[in-house]
C-alpha cells in the first residue's frame, strides 16, 4: 500500500517545520560544539563533534529539496528566479569583493558568502511575495510596514553578519535580529502572497 502524497496546500507548513528544526539541530551543534569538544579526547569522537553542524545545513537543503517537489510547477519556476538571481548576486558580489581584497579589504570568509546568498534569497523571495499580494490587492497598510521593517531587518543583518564573519567584529546581536526577523518574514509572507508556500 502507498502511502499518502501530502497535498500540496499543506507545503508550506510542512516546509516551515523542516526548515526550523533543521534551522534549530544547526544552531544547537554549532554552539554546542565547543562546549562539548573540551569532554573529550577521541579524535574521531571530536572531529564527529566539530563537524556535526553539517548535518543541519543538509538537513537545510533535504527541506528545501522536499518542498519543491511538493509544489507546482509555478512556484517551482518561482524558486527557480529567486536561486538564480541570488546565487548571480552572490557570484558577482564575491568576484568583485576579490578586488577589494587588493586595496586591503579582509577576505570574505565562506560564511560570509553564504549568509549574502540567504540573505538576497530570502528578500528576492519575500520581494515576489510582496508583489503578488499587492497586485492581488491582499496586502494591508499595517502587514506591508511590518513586512518591510522585518525585510530592512534581516536584510541589514545578513549583512552585517557578512563583514562581521570577515572582520572579526561582533556577531551574536545582529544573529538574534536576523533569526526574529527572518521569522517575521515567514510568518508574514505565510499569509500574504498566493495561497501557497514562503516563496
Amino acid at each position: 500500500m502507498e502511502a499518502a502524497v501530502p497535498k500540496v496546500s499543506q507545503a508550506p507548513r510542512r516546509y516551515l517545520y523542516e526548515l526550523a528544526a533543521a534551522i534549530a539541530l544547526y544552531m544547537a551543534a554549532l554552539f554546542g560544539r565547543v562546549h562539548l569538544v573540551a569532554y573529550t579526547g577521541d579524535p574521531a569522537l571530536k572531529a564527529a563533534i566539530l563537524l556535526s553542524p553539517i548535518l543541519g545545513i543538509m538537513l537545510v537543503v533535504l527541506a528545501v529539496y522536499r518542498f519543491y517537489r511538493r509544489v507546482d510547477e509555478f512556484f517551482r519556476l518561482r524558486m527557480l528566479k529567486v536561486g538564480a538571481i541570488s546565487g548571480g548576486i552572490t557570484a558577482a558580489a564575491a568576484a568583485s569583493w576579490s578586488f577589494l581584497e587588493d586595496v586591503g579589504a579582509p577576505p570574505l570568509t565562506n560564511f560570509g558568502a553564504l549568509m549574502v546568498f540567504a540573505g538576497i534569497a530570502s528578500l528576492t523571495a519575500f520581494l515576489y511575495r510582496v508583489e503578488d499580494a499587492v497586485s492581488e490587492h491582499r496586502i494591508g497598510r499595517i502587514g506591508r510596514g511590518i513586512s518591510w521593517i522585518s525585510a530592512f531587518a534581516a536584510s541589514g543583518a545578513g549583512l552585517w553578519l557578512a563583514v562581521a564573519s570577515t572582520m572579526g567584529l561582533p556577531w551574536v546581536l545582529p544573529l538574534g535580529v536576523l533569526i526574529v526577523a527572518a521569522g517575521a518574514l515567514v510568518v508574514m509572507s505565510l499569509g500574504i502572497g498566493p495561497s501557497m508556500g514562503p516563496v
